[in-house]
């Protein structure tokens, strides 16, 4: 078929098949009583409009996920009436299905059942309108909750006009939160360990941050939920208001809380740091302690060398003088036995010397080695912890950012909140305007009738004399609304002829166009009340 587009709206239709028409572009089905829709298959790429509106589907939105060129989709509801009786659109589930409409500009789901999936929304959507105005127990006032703060004023809110793109940015950084903090018990244990202390102990100092920190949180939330119960229980008599505004301010406030929570986590790293810290400059301090404990004992090892070659020397030169002295060759050859058990002596400790030297010397070089693996591996672990205290600083960062956000939001909230309450109190008053004019009104009317049914009697008035009466108040009526001189001269003919045809008195005459005047300025006021 070649039909490109299809007007069967404010019909009685409960199905329509579309599926052979593959080139239609347009479709507009509101206000029937639709059940189920078939949509074409072929070509899918080339329809641009559905509307949708005010129908009794029940269902999902897959049905539209594959109109990738689709601009407008109107599937809400917005008739009371329809909707008091039953009448209305059922859609539920997810907004996911519409996640590849990439050129959707419009989208309406006022009072529906669909109540998440914002996230999956493209980027195209300029006009997104989701409210509950028409049915307060709709689901989708899930959604209409964490988008109302994203509208600059009430005006935007009513023509679906929020920053979808702030709220998705403010959803991904609700997630990279979650996801930092159901991960962080594992990123502890991931923490740096060295070979003399164990990360278990930084773990110990960990825990006892994180729990109060949550219980920092807690408290914070708590506190938060009474002073705004209190402040807006005085704002807003209403306890449904009440129960809806709660609701979003907490939502906020929980953004807050979580931003204030970031701060608490990164202040117990900061500590953590500085307790690594301390540390290695303990282990670094034994260590140097130990070494020069080690070269004290191989100077000692050289003195008591050099004593005693000394003393080999002395024995020398003893050993000289008695061969030059000659004493007696007995004690001589003893004195020379005892010289030489001693120099063997002193060539056994020399020995023993040198191996104790070698020794020591062998355990230097493994200590040395051992300071520099622990310097580097000390340095690597300096490194790594600036680099998560780097980025821990610039989540702090962005996280005060937010917050500012948030706060700009909050002070944004209240400005609305206060508009709201004027804009209530103006159409309370002019809502009382109304109320005491319709009874003047009919009053009035029935003043004008009277009178006129008064004069018709009285001057026994037939169907000329009615049809004169009725152009005159249709001619007075003009001129009350547009002052027209054209209007003014017709009136003054009608006149003239009652009061020569029909014999009225000018007085009669004036004072039907006197209450007619007033039926019609008042009406005028009553017009003007209600636009």
């Amino acid at each position: 078929m070649r039909l490109t587009d299809l007007d069967c709206s404010q019909n009685k239709l409960t199905n329509l098949d579309l599926t052979n028409s593959s080139n239609i572009t347009y479709i507009r089905a509101n206000y029937n009583q639709l059940i189920d829709i078939r949509l074409p298959i072929v070509n899918n790429e080339k329809l641009e409009y559905i509307n949708l509106l005010d129908n009794s589907f029940s269902q999902n939105l897959d049905c539209f996920g594959c109109f990738v060129n689709l601009k407008q989709l109107f599937i809400g509801n917005t008739d009371e009436y329809r909707i008091q009786r039953g009448i209305f659109n059922r859609f539920h589930g997810s907004l996911k299905p519409l996640k590849s409409l990439n050129k959707l500009e419009n989208l309406n789901i006022n009072n529906t059942d669909i109540d998440s999936g914002i996230e999956y929304l493209p980027d195209s959507v300029k006009n997104f309108r989701c409210s509950i105005n028409k049915r307060p127990e709709a689901k989708v006032k899930k959604i209409f909750g964490q988008l109302e703060i994203f509208a600059i004023d009430v005006i935007d809110t009513l023509k679906g006009r929020y920053n979808l793109k702030a709220w998705k940015e403010n959803w991904k950084l609700s997630k990279e939160y979650q996801k930092s903090a159901l991960n962080g018990k594992e990123y502890e244990e991931k923490g740096v360990k060295s070979e003399f202390f164990t990360a278990e102990q930084l773990m110990e100092n960990g825990v006892s941050h994180e729990e109060a920190n949550s219980l920092k949180g807690e408290l914070l939330i708590k506190g938060s939920k009474e002073k705004y119960k209190k402040q807006l229980g005085k704002k807003l008599g209403n306890p449904d208001e009440l129960r809806t505004k709660e609701d979003e301010y907490v939502n906020l406030e929980d953004q807050l809380i979580k931003s204030k929570s970031l701060i608490f986590n990164i202040e117990s790293r900061k500590k953590e740091l500085k307790y690594l810290k301390k540390k290695l400059d303990e282990q670094k301090y034994e260590i140097r302690s130990s070494t020069a404990s080690l070269r004290r004992q191989m100077n000692d090892l050289e003195k008591d060398i050099n004593s005693s070659w000394k003393q080999l020397i002395k024995t020398m030169k003893i050993d000289n003088k008695f061969e030059e002295v000659k004493v007696d060759e007995d004690d001589q050859q003893k004195e020379w036995c005892h010289l030489q058990d001693r120099l063997e002596k002193l060539h056994e400790d020399e020995e023993n010397l040198y191996n104790k030297l070698e020794i020591y010397n062998n355990q230097l070089t493994d200590k040395e080695d051992f300071i520099n693996k622990l310097q580097q591996q000390t340095q690597k672990n300096i490194e790594e912890l600036k680099k998560q205290l780097d980025e821990e600083t610039r989540k702090y960062e962005n996280s005060q950012e937010k917050l500012a956000i948030l706060d700009n939001q909050s002070k944004v909230k209240d400005d609305l909140i206060q508009q709201s309450e004027q804009h209530i109190d103006e159409l309370k008053r002019q809502l009382k305007e109304i109320n005491a004019l319709y009874p003047q009104i009919e009053t009035k009317e029935i003043e004008l009738r009277n009178t006129i049914n008064t004069i018709s009697i009285k001057s026994e008035l037939g169907k000329k004399g009615k049809r004169l009466l009725d152009n005159l108040l249709e001619e007075q009526i003009k001129i009350v609304l547009t002052n027209d001189n054209f209007s003014s001269e017709k009136l003054e003919k009608v006149k003239l002829k009652l009061s020569e045809e029909e014999e009225l008195t000018n007085e009669e005459i004036q004072n039907i166009l006197n209450k007619q005047t007033e039926v019609t300025w008042l009406k005028l006021k009553l017009k003007s009340l209600q636009d």
